[in-house]
């Protein structure tokens, strides 16, 4: 998935029907795993996890193919944790193929993440860069090179942070990699605005926002917008930071993004007030605790900083 997200999905939706006879076949597994890859990058993650939900059948030659399907599931799906602690166990028992083994303790570092738990995380993306490094897995090596730039800057190390994030870039670049790009140029620019160069965080966020632009993936996009307008408050060029805010607000209401759609009404009150704002500032706070209140989610969202 390197590029045109809404090409690729149509051309994989479109593959499936082909296939949609003939579920013995690990190519209509394949296709619909990356439809469900596709959805999740899109921002529609309930019509993704609704594509992994179906076991694939217990047939010679599939096994691995199961393999892939809980771990995407793992990933992607709702369920409690000691569900998806489940679903990475299974898949544990049975993996084999190379890139899958790969794409399993990549999971189990994201998952571990998302839990808090950062140094256990960068543990399985060190271990997951290794074995794709070793297996010949380039596609993989790029993602836990782009995840490990992420955890050494979670964890303050950000001399790692940057030189992970420009390996991921010199492995992502020849493949055509182009959303693990974009991942690594916004990792590192929010590296680099930690570490105060502007220029150089401004350059790599722009860089990830293009991209994520030019590829439909917009769920990614109104992330990379929110830090863009960051940097650009950060820098008292207040227009430009309420601008960008203001895109990645418009995305996140079209995505139904109730949460941080209040998080970017939020900075844009706060970056009104500083600019002098009143009306404006007012009427942006009023929005976002609408937004939660119709969402039935009252608890305060803390704006980006």
């Amino acid at each position: 998935m390197a590029g045109d997200l809404p090409r690729a999905a149509a051309e994989a939706f479109a593959g499936t029907a082909r296939f949609e006879r003939d579920r013995s076949s690990p190519g209509y597994w394949n296709l619909r795993f990356l439809q469900a890859e596709i959805l999740d990058a899109q921002a529609n993650r309930k019509a993704a996890e609704a594509l992994l939900r179906d076991p694939v059948p217990v047939l010679r030659g599939l096994d691995q193919v199961e393999v892939r399907r809980l771990i995407d599931l793992a990933l992607i799906g709702y369920q409690p944790a000691d569900q998806t602690a489940a679903l990475l166990a299974r898949a544990r028992l049975s993996a084999k193929d190379p890139e899958l083994v790969v794409r399993l303790k990549r999971a189990q570092g994201v998952i571990a993440s998302r839990q808090g738990k950062i140094g256990d995380a960068q543990t399985a993306y060190r271990e997951a860069e290794a074995l794709a490094a070793r297996n010949g897995v380039p596609y993989q090596e790029a993602y836990a090179l782009n995840d490990l730039c992420f955890s050494a800057r979670a964890l303050h190390r950000y001399e790692d942070s940057i030189a992970f994030g420009l390996r991921a870039l010199s492995v992502a670049g020849p493949l055509g990699a182009h959303r693990i790009a974009a991942f690594a140029h916004g990792n590192l620019g929010s590296t680099y605005a930690w570490l105060g160069d502007f220029d150089a965080a401004l350059d790599h966020q722009q860089q990830a926002t293009r991209i994520f632009e030019q590829i439909g993936a917009r769920s990614n996009l109104m992330i990379a917008l929110g830090e863009l307008g960051v940097l650009y408050d950060r820098e008292e060029d207040l227009p430009k930071a309420l601008a960008n805010y203001q895109h990645a607000f418009n995305l996140a209401r079209e995505l139904g993004n109730d949460r941080d759609a209040a998080r970017f009404a939020w900075n844009i009150s706060l970056t009104s007030i500083k600019a002098s704002q009143w009306d404006a500032a007012e009427e942006w706070n009023r929005r976002a605790g609408d937004i939660l209140h119709h969402s039935g989610n009252n608890n305060p969202v803390p704006a980006i900083e």
